[in-house]
């Protein structure tokens, strides 16, 4: 838990994940150099910064897939520890650039696959394939293609059904729009946007795309070299950056001049 001040008053506000004193290492290489990191429940962080800076590196340290030299990952603010992954796995929806489709299942089945393992009742899973269908725009015919027939954007709005089909709390974008045209990546950014309004889910999203980060972001982590540079809105860092990297940053990224940030 952490205070946070904002229009000038105080209020609470509960960090449903942590990050501690975070090192990771790969050879002599720093990805992750001693980052404390708190992450709002309800809320969509923003990790932003230039390539290498360790902002994927952190998605992969909060799911499991990489283990910390020093320091720990807190979930409600009990430490993470090996023994526990699994479980924690549940909580978590992962969404990767391409989509991470199994090319061998048609999209109904990628969606189910986690559901399928759990043992849920045929009739539970297709109330919530309805559901999520409904969420991310799909039309029930297109789960019965494999990814192969599915266009960019279609894979990108399968994979997040895919994420969400647990109902977990806290969801992990890493570049999702990345590879998709400009027009695809402008309607899924503002339906993305509209369902983590809906959803109230907290997210841990990663760009490398400062307007992405305005249209979408709740809160805007900006890293260098491993480690947090400024934290706040878009507005905390366009008018009062804390250094020269962070106004270079911006400027080099052309971000929208409103307050809001430049999407849809």
């Amino acid at each position: 838990m952490h205070i946070d001040s904002h229009a000038g008053y105080l209020h609470v506000m509960n960090d449903i994940l942590s990050l501690e004193n975070i090192t990771k290492r790969f050879d002599n290489t720093s990805a992750v150099d001693g980052l404390s990191l708190p992450i709002a429940e309800g809320e969509t962080t923003v990790l932003i910064g230039p390539s290498g800076c360790g902002k994927s590196t952190i998605l992969r340290l909060v799911t499991g897939l990489i283990r910390a030299d020093q320091g720990r990952v807190l979930f409600q603010g009990q430490p993470l520890e090996r023994k526990d992954m699994e479980s924690f796995r549940r909580h978590i929806g992962y969404v990767i650039q391409d989509g991470g489709l199994f090319p061998h299942l048609t999209a109904r089945d990628n969606v189910t696959i986690i559901a399928r393992y759990l043992d849920w009742l045929d009739s539970t899973m297709a109330e919530r394939l309805v559901e999520l269908a409904e969420l991310v725009k799909l039309n029930d015919e297109i789960l019965d293609r494999y990814p192969a027939e599915l266009s960019g954007g279609q894979r990108q709005r399968v994979s997040l059904m895919r994420s969400l089909m647990l109902d977990p709390e806290i969801l992990l974008l890493d570049e999702p729009f990345t590879a998709l045209d400009p027009l695809i990546r402008f309607e899924l950014q503002a339906d993305m946007k509209d369902i983590f309004r809906r959803l109230n889910k907290t997210v841990l999203f990663v760009t490398h795309d400062m307007n992405e980060a305005a249209w979408l972001g709740d809160s805007i982590v900006l890293m260098r070299d491993g480690r947090v540079v400024q934290k706040g809105g878009y507005r905390d860092l366009a008018d009062r950056p804390v250094d020269e990297f962070v106004r270079r940053f911006l400027r080099a990224q052309r971000p929208p001049e409103a307050g809001n940030g430049g999407g849809p």
